[in-house]
């Protein structure tokens, strides 16, 4: 069917007589683009013709196929008749999704990364689509990612094929996940409705987070009531909290009586000022230690888990705390989830644990522990984990087993309490103290996708930073699980081929070879996240191809914005790199330390520091600055952490050490810190 020839339109776009915001809105979506496609004009008519030639954009109950088949939530339909094209919804969402796979799959569209002008729009002044029917249903009926706010992030989720975005306002840059400031205000309310609900079919508006300080703020509540806060002698005050008698504005005691009414009589106005917030994930404080009052301890140990290296699990009072919030939610606002974030200090359930558990409780899994170089369901061989121990820096052979083997029994566990939903939250970005550090993950993640679905989760996503840095680092992670969370039949080769044919046009071949290359060292490296342990991935071998790959590249007849992209890539390939060498010149310094040779040692360490003088210039290019912008963190990953065993710290003590042993502690004391 021809919709356009020679630059002129042959049919208009209709939509219902009374159409929704979201059909006008993917209507004029869908002739924004038809035009930058052809230079073509299709103009909007309201009321769908008997026969065509017409393109009739619209959700299916409200034309004429109406009652024709079932379809599922947020899918699509593309079919012909009595010549009028159908791009049809099963619901708003599905309708605007609909229009953007459409200009994708039919017209060879590609929306790489969030900002319009690193779309890819092919031209032709003649269009002529297929008659041939497609039906498509999303892989996963929840598919999301999370940050900041961003309008074009909002948009880029519709045209990767996502349920949610995150919200439609610009964040006030500040990157601060948690504190004492309200998680919404009316005006950002009503925004964030008219533009992702109303406008773009989201269904409904997930929010949460870290938010124990925003809830009950210690402003309000500490000096008078010390007792509602998380009981941790061990702890001192620093920049992000203040300690009082071993109370702890930071965390909050799960079982005391005072603060489940404090954050129940929260959830019952917020929920009543906002009708239009379906989904609370409810995180404790980042970082937040267990509470160790004799109340809470009662109810925690003696289990601690065994997958992570606290000292205490915290997840029965967590789990019981939330559950007792959302069933009072559910009896005001019966259409509420709320959900519980399974994470660091609070990941694994007992087996002696048995609770009912209300029906509006979800899960949301966020496992940072793990290993990253392989999919959930693909654990190395004992050959392989025995092979790469001796540079998983801060890890072991025994936890590491683990870590690649105990998601299905730790799923099941919750499966067994949880009558909710069930999502996962992967760090597909590493974390922002990676600094941007390329973080190779996506093939296996596009693995995770598959097994997560047969495991009946619901839902998939990842995090964001609107940053240059972030998504130069990491928005082909983003775009490829984000296809792949729509499309679980698209392999990996295939979405990745279609990124870099989107992103770097003509130099797509050798920029997929140098993903490819990232991905398959990737592969063969123990890695968690973090500096430190993904430096393994950027050896010497991997990085001489992926610069002879960069180069040919740039060699293509491609666009300046586009020698831009592949400039950054050397940028953060030089990077990873960079820490790589830091990584040898401390073996070696281990090494001579071990043989003797304490003399070679200040060559050793005067190596170590001019590489970290060339990765602190590094840092003054774009995209790099960010990492010395936001808190310093470059200069912390160069100096590096004792507990990191990396470093110019940790040279440092080796160095001492070995005097300290030699000379029987002569010249520093044994007691001396560092």
């Amino acid at each position: 069917m021809k919709i356009c020839e020679n630059g002129t339109a042959k049919c208009s776009v209709h939509v219902p007589t009374e159409p929704t915001p979201a059909e006008l809105h993917a209507a004029r979506e869908l002739a924004k683009y038809l035009k930058r496609i052809s230079s073509a004009r299709f103009s909007i008519v309201r009321g769908i013709p008997d026969a065509g030639p017409a393109v009739v954009v619209g959700e299916i109950g409200r034309t004429p196929l109406a009652g024709t088949r079932q379809m599922a939530n947020e899918s699509i339909l593309r079919t012909v008749d009595r010549e009028r094209l159908f791009l049809v919804g099963a619901d708003p969402r599905g309708t605007l999704i609909g229009v953007y796979a459409f200009l994708r799959d039919e017209l060879g569209c590609v929306f790489p990364q969030l900002r319009p002008s690193d779309e890819y729009i092919p031209r032709r002044l003649t269009i002529e689509v297929s008659e041939e029917e497609h039906y498509h249903e999303p892989f996963l009926p929840e598919r999301y990612f999370l940050g900041v706010g961003a309008r074009d992030a909002v948009d880029w989720a519709a045209k990767t094929g996502m349920s949610y975005g995150p919200p439609p306002f610009e964040n006030d840059r500040e990157l601060d996940w948690q504190g004492e400031k309200p998680l919404m205000t009316e005006d950002q309310a009503q925004m964030w409705v008219r533009e992702s609900v109303t406008l773009r079919g989201e269904p409904g508006i997930s929010i949460g987070g870290h938010a124990s300080e925003m809830i009950m703020p210690p402003s309000k509540y500490f000096d008078a009531h010390p007792e509602y806060y998380a009981y941790n002698p061990t702890q001192t005050s620093n920049a992000i909290r203040t300690v009082k008698d071993g109370r702890d504005t930071f965390g909050i005691c799960w079982t005391h009586p005072e603060v489940t009414r404090i954050f129940v009589e929260y959830f019952i106005d917020f929920f009543a000022r906002y009708p239009h917030m379906t989904k609370f994930t409810l995180f404790p404080n980042d970082g937040q230690p267990p509470c160790f009052c004799d109340e809470c301890r009662k109810i925690e140990e003696p289990w601690k888990g065994t997958m992570t290296n606290e000292s205490l699990q915290y997840t029965k009072n967590y789990l019981l705390f939330t559950a007792k919030i959302a069933r009072a939610v559910a009896e005001k606002f019966p259409h509420v989830r709320m959900e519980v974030g399974c994470y660091s200090s609070h990941t694994e359930l007992p087996e002696d644990l048995d609770e009912d558990l209300p029906e509006n409780l979800d899960v949301i899994f966020c496992i940072f522990e793990r290993k990253w170089d392989r999919a959930l369901d693909d654990p190395p061989s004992d050959e392989e984990l025995r092979r790469t121990l001796p540079e998983a820096l801060v890890s072991s052979y025994e936890n590491d087993a683990r870590k690649y083997t105990s998601y299905h029994e730790l799923f099941a566990r919750w499966r067994r309490l949880v009558k909710g939903r069930f999502r996962y939250y992967d760090y597909l970005t590493s974390t922002l103290a990676s600094c941007g550090m390329l973080f190779p993950v996506s093939r296996a993640a596009c693995r995770t996708i598959r097994y997560l679905r047969a495991q009946g989760f619901c839902g998939y996503g990842s995090q964001w930073v609107n940053s240059p840095l972030i998504w130069a680092s990491y928005g082909f992670s983003l775009y490829v699980t984000g296809r792949s969370m729509w499309d679980g039949d698209a392999s990996w080769e295939d979405l990745a081929r279609e990124y870099c044919r989107g992103f770097f046009e003509d130099a797509a071949e050798p920029m997929f070879g140098y993903f490819q290359t990232l991905e398959d060292s990737a592969h063969h490296v123990r890695f968690g996240m973090g500096i430190p342990e993904i430096l393994q991935v950027f050896d010497r071998q991997t990085c001489e191809s992926c610069r002879q790959l960069l180069r040919e590249a740039l060699l293509a007849k491609v666009p300046a914005k586009v020698k831009r992209r592949i400039r950054d890539q050397q940028t953060l390939l030089e990077f990873g790199h960079l820490f790589w060498q830091t990584r040898q010149v401390e073996m070696r310094v281990e090494n001579a330390l071990r043989e003797d040779r304490l003399d070679d040692t200040f060559a050793l360490l005067a190596e170590h520091l001019k590489i970290d003088d060339r990765i602190q210039k590094l840092f003054d290019r774009p995209p790099l600055r960010w990492g010395k912008e936001w808190r310093g963190t470059v200069f912390r990953h160069i100096m590096g952490a004792l507990s990191d065993r990396r470093g110019v710290l940790h040279v440092v003590k080796q160095m001492k050490d070995a005097v300290n042993a030699k000379h029987r502690f002569l010249w520093y004391d044994a007691s001396e810190r560092f």
